[in-house]
């Protein structure tokens, strides 16, 4: 009776979903940093794709323009030429050339128009012939403009694929990279929790030594250890329990530096919080008076440090991206 009763309460109440780890929670935050690299690798591919296409319009521009400078440049001397050959004929109809034709011509009743015609093809065949090799020249560099033309409408058309799939690409990298922004939040929380419950069993195995009785908290039970279902990390005045304290550096580099680089540029007058971007509830609650950017930098690193030993390296989301964990 005892086994079917387990078995129906087990197939009518699933076991719940196990909690999530801070291993868990590194492994994803790992597989996500990956891909977040691999879109990198692949929007850096696709500038220098982009890069290459752009040349390649740039050179079939100038290349296009060379061609339309030579066509227009033998469509004037074919003008020219022409112009030319029909004034020859002209003069050559009226006023004659060689002598014998003129003799012919002068010796005739004006009404020879097929000799006048026999002279004129005689006298201006090589100017037709000249005019005639311009005319070919001119139709193959149309021909080769149109095909330049082409090329250039064709390189066009790689630069606007190439920039799509860029555009794309990088889309896909900036949820990703939100993703991984929540994900190490999640994951500076779990740490934040774990060295809270490691805090806390340290400060009570001394006073078990110490003799000092032990009080029933008033709070509700701490979570499993490696449980978490706590929101992203902000930087906010939340009282938690103090963590285990982190020596201080002997100057605010490392670590620090890149905080203010990525949360500031590094600018200790920046508005919104300075150079660590405090929320001003945040530096109140650690003793802070005015504004956090109008603070000398010494208080504001001083001030930082106070936060990372009460609260933890979650309170800055960009801790994770500088080495914190």
């Amino acid at each position: 009776m005892f086994l079917a009763t387990a078995l129906v309460v087990s197939i009518a109440f699933p076991v719940a979903t196990r909690a999530v780890t801070v291993a868990d929670k590194r492994a994803q935050a790992a597989r996500l940093k990956a891909e977040v690299d691999a879109q990198a690798e692949r929007i850096a591919a696709a500038d220098r794709k982009l890069r290459l296409a752009s040349y390649d319009v740039h050179d079939a521009d100038a290349r296009m323009r060379s061609a339309q400078a030579r066509v227009e440049a033998a469509q004037a001397v074919l003008v020219t030429a022409r112009r030319r050959l029909a004034s020859r004929a002209v003069n050559a109809y009226v006023h004659g050339g060689q002598v014998s034709f003129v003799e012919q011509i002068v010796g005739s009743d004006g009404a020879d128009l097929e000799l006048r015609r026999h002279y004129i093809d005689a006298a201006l065949r090589s100017d037709r012939l000249a005019i005639d090799a311009l005319q070919r020249r001119r139709d193959e560099m149309a021909a080769s403009e149109r095909g330049l033309r082409e090329a250039r409408q064709a390189a066009q058309q790689s630069v606007e694929r190439v920039r799509a799939s860029r555009d794309q690409v990088a889309s896909t990298e900036a949820v990703q990279r939100a993703n991984l922004l929540q994900v190490r939040g999640e994951l500076g929380d779990l740490v934040r929790q774990q060295q809270q419950r490691d805090f806390a069993a340290a400060l009570s195995r001394a006073e078990r030594a110490a003799g000092v009785p032990q009080q029933s908290p008033a709070a509700p039970p701490a979570p499993p250890p490696d449980a978490v279902s706590a929101p992203a990390p902000t930087t906010t005045a939340t009282s938690a329990p103090p963590t285990a304290p982190v020596d201080p550096p002997s100057s605010p580099g490392g670590i620090w530096a890149c905080i203010r680089e990525k949360e500031s540029g590094n600018n200790y007058r920046a508005p919104g919080g300075g150079a660590y971007q405090f929320q001003l509830a945040t530096w109140q609650s650690l003793g802070g008076t005015g504004l956090p950017e109008d603070a000398p930098p010494a208080v504001q690193d001083e001030m930082a440090i106070k936060l990372q030993q009460r609260s933890g390296w979650s309170q800055w989301s960009t801790a994770a991206a500088c080495g914190a964990y």
